[in-house]
């Protein structure tokens, strides 16, 4: 047999290629896909870290579906876009069998936005930021989110890789009523209960009756109609 060192080096490396290796089960010498290898990296969370590994399922109930699999509300288009999910579905247990639901809790709780990258095709991806975070039976977890960036599809069969990334300052919203009233309703993006400032079209900072109805709804009512700004922080 010849060595190693002897044989041509292909130029041009596709995923249908092959190595070969030991399986460590039998020992015996074995060839290996690298397709096959890039889904193994993509399941291992030693390697990837704070990174699952799910298969995306097109086809059954979102509220059905198997360990390691992970669906969206819009799935059923042939090739779901990123940019029109607002819920996703999530097996409790990811690609490695390791149960993530206490992971994406925390994530939710710290304001992280969660990473979704299409594992066949990177720059198909999505960023979210969480909304809510609720435990369904058959141990899916639904997460409900509102889109911050996207681009691309994903396809059934598709891996994913999900991960968070946390914001390294403080986030603030300005809200503005053009027209006046006395009851101003503000949704924002912050996911947290804001300090708030609130100031009329002079600038003068008036006081309002603030109620915070979530993490990322409020109202706030005065003795009459005004109109202006309100500063969340």
């Amino acid at each position: 047999m010849a060595r190693i060192s002897k044989y041509q080096f292909d130029q041009e490396v596709t995923k249908e290629d092959f190595v070969i290796g030991s399986d460590g089960r039998t020992k015996k010498t074995r060839n290996y896909k690298l397709e096959d290898l890039t889904t193994f990296f993509g399941k291992q969370d030693a390697i990837l870290g704070d990174k699952f590994a799910f298969i995306y399922d097109q086809t059954p109930a979102v509220t059905n579906i198997g360990s390691g699999k992970c669906s969206f509300d819009n799935k059923s288009i042939s090739n779901t876009p990123f940019s029109g999910v607002t819920e996703i579905y999530l097996s409790r247990y990811n690609a490695s069998g390791n149960d993530v639901y206490d992971f994406f809790v925390a994530s939710y709780e710290g304001d992280a936005v969660i990473e979704l990258r299409n594992g066949n095709d990177t720059t198909n991806f999505g960023v979210f930021r969480t909304q809510s975070v609720n435990l369904l039976p058959n141990d899916v977890i639904r997460i409900d989110v509102d889109v911050v960036s996207s681009n691309g599809t994903v396809t059934g069969g598709d891996l994913i890789t999900a991960s968070t990334v946390y914001a390294s300052s403080d986030k603030t919203f300005i809200y503005t009523q053009i027209t006046s009233q006395s009851t101003w309703s503000i949704t924002h993006a912050l996911n947290k209960f804001p300090s708030i400032t609130v100031v009329d079209d002079g600038n003068n900072v008036i006081i309002g009756d603030i109620q915070y109805i979530s993490k990322s709804e409020l109202t706030i009512t005065f003795a009459s109609a005004v109109s202006g700004k309100a500063y969340l922080n």
